[in-house]
């Protein structure tokens, strides 16, 4: 029998994302990587459906077809409708009204919560055959089997989300071949504790033992494999909304800058706009008119037809920049549609959309106080933020010199679910009383985040200008921080003074780049100068200086002789260790030493209250 440790890469441990339209599983691989997986059907990314269809259930991607005929006994969009409440006796709901046009089954109350009425098949009863008085019974024909009775069936929101994140955790179970240990659970920054729990009873119900419901920008940067300190802009382009959270994460701690959040930007109106299109091309093609939004059951079903249609489409465009087609069988009158759309009118669709994308990027930036000269990476996340046209908007909006990193290598579709296993794995491997599993495990409490508002850096008396040359603690790093930095001593130095400032963010233009003009192309230079934004760069001005100290630096071990077989023997360089401790109280100590092969110098310190 092996004794061989389970480690956390070896867990049953799956990560959720659980969007609006759809959803993902992710898991731990054997090579101890995050994966998503497909589920019996193939898919990876599952729709967020259930479909009653007389005896017939349907959830996932084979749900949607459903909409077309059977749309009202088709389930979309509960996730948002989760921890809601009816508000009025009339069974009014305001807030779900308010997020558009249902084009599934209506949101009825059920006992005050919202929930649907649908028409279900049940098997007939079963009846019992009167005895016979005969002693033997003439032959008869056997009866029918009893038809099934037409049923009205009411399923609440939490239902309906227990019925689906079940078959999640089958797909994953069948997956890993056992009964999964735990999951962590993505969920929308601006949810209430309404909303936190009804998700989390609901995935209780469905046989899930819910380690954590993890933010959804917090759990994105997991997943990016960046571990270094770093600005993040996370640009979450859902179905129905869109978020942006700026993010600063310092030795992979996050701590939230800005939050922003515009409901009915998304994936919805991409659809919307495509419909649009191709419904003015069929009509333009076979003069039968579509209505938009529809007015008739003709149009609802063409509408719902291009709806699914415009999905492969939209893909297609995702994962190419070539055209993509769009093909609809009996699209209205028994006419069949098929178009196709090349990148460059799709992009011109989506101009609007793109520029209020860019917008909301400068809301969300100013609201945190951070120039985009300081973002270092923009993660794109959601399935409808895949899109090259989004990419290259954001590229021009940060500027083609700009040292922002736009990560256009991720998944955005499973970027999500990638960084909730991740954080699942680090739950798993501590201790159940250890206080980081304790806070990981209350997540969903509101925590307040003490962080730094102004850099600490050093500088050495005598050098010029008014720039901080060496940064060791960035603004907003999460309290309390310890960082060591290691700096070269010069050659025959036998003290190091170091002064310790806090300073100021600012910008300073950078000069342009001398241009070699041709007499053609002078006039077209002109005109580019005048457009061309100015370039500029992130520095820290000295402004407290907080304290300085001096080293004594021991003179280096002399070199030995060179030799026949090491005629290029030098003694070793000197450097100089520079420790900050940023207490979460405000307090600073900043020590500093000789460093060794040994590191075992001692320390020169000051302390600073701030």
């Amino acid at each position: 029998m092996s004794t061989t440790p389970v480690g956390p890469a070896r867990r049953a441990i799956v990560g959720i994302n659980f969007g609006n339209a759809y959803a993902s599983i992710a898991v731990v691989n054997k090579e101890g990587h995050a994966d998503c997986i497909a589920n019996e059907d193939g898919e990876r990314q599952i729709a967020c459906a259930i479909s009653f269809n007389g005896e017939e259930v349907y959830i996932g991607n084979q749900a949607l077809p459903q909409l077309v005929k059977n749309s009202q006994n088709t389930i979309t969009g509960f996730r948002n409708l989760l921890g809601k409440r009816c508000v009025s006796a009339k069974g009014d709901f305001p807030e779900i009204e308010s997020t558009g046009e249902s084009r599934s089954a209506p949101v009825v109350d059920v006992n005050g919560e919202p929930g649907y009425s649908i028409q279900v098949l049940l098997p007939a009863p079963k009846q019992s055959l009167p005895a016979s008085t005969r002693s033997t019974p003439a032959p008869t024909r056997p009866p029918s089997p009893p038809a099934p009775i037409l049923s009205t069936k009411t399923l609440t929101v939490s239902e309906a989300t227990s019925m689906f994140l079940a078959t999640l955790r089958k797909s994953a179970e069948d997956f890993l071949g056992k009964s999964i240990e735990g999951a962590v659970l993505s969920v929308p920054n601006y949810w209430d504790q309404s909303q936190l729990d009804a998700l989390r009873k609901a995935a209780e119900d469905a046989g899930i033992n819910v380690l954590q419901l993890a933010a959804e920008e917090e759990s994105t940067p997991e997943a990016a494999k960046a571990p270094h300190d770093r600005t993040s802009l996370v640009v979450d382009l859902g179905s129905s909304s869109l978020s942006l959270n700026l993010l600063s994460i310092k030795q992979s701690l996050i701590h939230p800058l800005s939050t922003l959040y515009i409901p009915g930007v998304g994936g919805d109106a991409i659809d919307d706009a495509l419909i649009q299109h191709f419904a003015k091309e069929f009509t333009k093609k076979t003069k039968i008119a579509v209505s938009l939004p529809a007015k008739t059951p003709e149009d609802s079903r063409a509408e719902a037809k291009l709806r699914l249609a415009v999905e492969h489409t939209k893909r297609t465009l995702s994962a190419s920049a070539g055209a993509a087609s769009c093909s609809v069988e009996s699209l209205k009158d028994g006419m069949d549609f098929s178009g196709t759309i090349n990148r460059l009118r799709f992009d011109v669709l989506l101009a609007t959309l793109y520029a209020r994308i860019s917008r909301e990027v400068v809301t969300v930036l100013s609201s945190g106080g951070v120039e985009k000269e300081a973002i270092d990476e923009v993660l794109l996340v959601g399935g409808s933020a895949g899109l090259s046209g989004l990419t290259e908007k954001l590229e021009l909006f940060f500027g083609e010199s700009s040292r922002v990193s736009i990560r256009s290598d991720l998944d955005s579709s499973q970027l999500i679910a990638k960084g909730a296993v991740s954080q699942a794995r680090i739950l798993v491997s501590l201790p159940k009383d250890d206080p980081l599993h304790i806070a990981f495990a209350h997540a969903n409490e509101v925590v307040k985040v003490t962080a730094t508002t102004k850099p600490i850096g050093v500088d050495f008396p005598g050098s010029a200008g008014n720039i901080i040359p060496v940064i060791i603690v960035p603004s907003e790093t999460p309290l309390p921080a310890r960082r060591v930095v290691r700096l070269p001593v010069a050659t025959g130095a036998s003290k190091v003074a170091v002064e310790v400032w806090e300073g100021d963010q600012s910008l300073r233009d950078l000069p342009k780049e001398e241009k070699v003009k041709t007499a053609e192309s002078d006039d077209e230079d002109e005109e580019e100068e005048d457009e061309e934004e100015p370039l500029r760069e992130v520095i820290v001005t000295k402004s407290k200086l907080l304290g300085g100290l001096l080293v004594d630096i021991a003179a280096p071990t002399p070199a030995p002789a060179p030799t026949k077989k090491n005629s290029k023997v030098t003694a070793k360089p000197s450097f100089l260790e520079i420790k900050i401790d940023a207490n979460i109280d405000g307090s600073v100590e900043v020590s500093s030493r000789q460093a060794t092969e040994k590191d075992d110098g001692a320390w020169v310190s000051f302390s600073v209250g701030k």
